[in-house]
């Protein structure tokens, strides 16, 4: 967990080999310094990470619709829940999907972006 952007795109820059590179990215729309959305867009931008699922946080279903009518590459979005016991529920079942269920679509494996 880091707390700006900038701290994010260093976390990802120290992570030299596939098994310190995360296996999906939680990103909250509204981070301090660089925004979410700009985070995302170099994520995707990059060779090797524009293979991570990037999952958007968002608190209104509004940003939501916006991410997905703008196409910006993130695998999800995802509510916030207010309440903490719905917050770890969400987050099991984020987890039993992406990192036990989900397989990537062989275009994100290869590195270019989803059609």
């Amino acid at each position: 967990m880091v707390s700006s952007g900038e701290a994010a795109l260093a976390r990802l820059d120290a992570s030299t080999t596939a098994r310190q590179c995360p296996h999906l990215i939680l990103l909250d729309r509204k981070l301090p310094g660089r925004s979410g959305l700009t985070l995302l867009q170099q994520l995707t931008r990059h060779p090797q990470r524009c293979r991570i699922p990037v999952v958007i946080l968002s608190v209104s279903h509004a940003t939501c619709a916006v991410l997905a009518s703008d196409q910006e590459d993130a695998s999800s979005c995802l509510m916030k829940p207010e309440r903490s016991k719905d917050r770890i529920r969400t987050l099991q079942a984020l987890s039993a999907f992406w990192l036990r269920a989900a397989t990537l679509v062989p275009s994100r494996l290869n590195g270019q972006n989803s059609v």
